[in-house]
């Protein structure tokens, strides 16, 4: 496993050189910098081809996580959270490094005992079941800005809508920018997508 992983992370270097590297330094038996390492073919070769897909899988999975965390706490009061999830094996594998990358204080199985006072704030974009335990207080400021967003983000659903519904500027703009503004609905839509499947959660 640590051969695949290592392997894993020196493949994705090139496409993804911030989040492998930090991973890579925080592997407690590797040592140097990730980008100085060399590709060890015979390593490779050695390694099944479903090895390889699984071990990518992982460190995706693991990756998504670690961002989907990252993401709502960047949006909480400062401090290190807990994380409770449910049914991972590859999580309790990982969990001193989810720990350190995310920034946790502890990452625990879901049927740990929870604080009283704490509630569940899902990680709605993650695949796995896991939660954040943060105060009644915390929760509902979230929801409150979460809602704001919503808003914010349909209004600008709105007026993209609006502006290609316009034929007068479908007519006089340039081709690249209508195209821009259909990217940008498109953005936009599934932003909203995102968000109030993330307030339904709540």
């Amino acid at each position: 496993m640590k051969q695949v992983l290592e392997q894993t992370l020196k493949l994705v270097h090139p496409f993804a050189p911030f989040v492998s590297e930090t991973i890579w330094q925080n592997l407690s038996w590797t040592s140097g910098i990730l980008a100085a390492q060399k590709y060890a073919l015979g390593d490779i070769k050695s390694a099944t081809a479903s090895e390889m897909r699984s071990a990518h899988a992982k460190f995706t999975e693991i990756q998504n996580l670690i961002t989907e965390v990252r993401r709502i706490t960047s949006d909480l009061p400062k401090g290190k959270y807990a994380l409770a999830v449910k049914d991972s094996k590859l999580v309790k594998q990982q969990t001193e490094l989810i720990e350190s990358l995310a920034k946790l204080s502890s990452v625990k199985e879901a049927n740990d005992t929870t604080e009283s006072n704490l509630e569940g704030l899902p990680l709605t974009g993650w695949s796995g079941e896991a939660w954040l335990e943060i105060s009644s207080e915390e929760l509902r400021n979230y929801k409150t800005r979460l809602q704001e967003r919503i808003e914010s983000t349909s209004s600008e659903v709105k007026l993209f809508e609006s502006r290609l519904a316009n034929q007068n500027y479908l007519k006089k703009a340039p081709t690249e920018l209508v195209q821009e503004t259909q990217a940008q609905l498109g953005a936009k839509k599934v932003a909203l997508e995102r968000l109030q499947n993330e307030f339904s959660h709540l």
